[in-house]
């Protein structure tokens, strides 16, 4: 019995260390920041930054911090992209449309579904 017991958590220890080891580390998610399709500002989501971004369209205020990132300001008229609040995941965007800006989180694990 004791055996049976030993052998399941050493199982269960195992498959946790696999599990831990196929995430992706936290250095390897970013922050992009797109105006128009181009990459203008790029940082790890675990800095502590802050991004004026001009275009022709206007002005936004990018801050990442704790691991997040959010539009803190923007001219546009409906403030959207401010309204989205902040976002933490590989594949979340914050899209500013009267501005062509966009913020999206890259990162090894940024797939929202499979099929086959």
């Amino acid at each position: 019995m004791a055996a049976v017991i030993l052998f399941t958590a050493l199982n269960l220890f195992l498959a946790g260390i696999i599990r831990v080891s196929a995430m992706p580390a936290a250095e390897e998610i970013t922050v992009g920041v797109y105006v128009d399709g181009v990459c203008r500002e790029s940082c790890s989501l675990q800095d502590e930054k802050s991004f004026s971004i001009s275009s022709e369209g206007g002005f936004n205020e990018v801050v990442v911090s704790g691991g997040t990132v959010h539009v803190e300001s923007a001219d546009c008229p409906g403030q959207d992209c401010v309204k989205a609040g902040s976002i933490s995941k590989p594949g979340q965007e914050i899209i500013c449309l009267p501005h062509k800006l966009v913020v999206r989180i890259e990162g090894a694990s940024d797939t929202d579904a499979v099929t086959r």
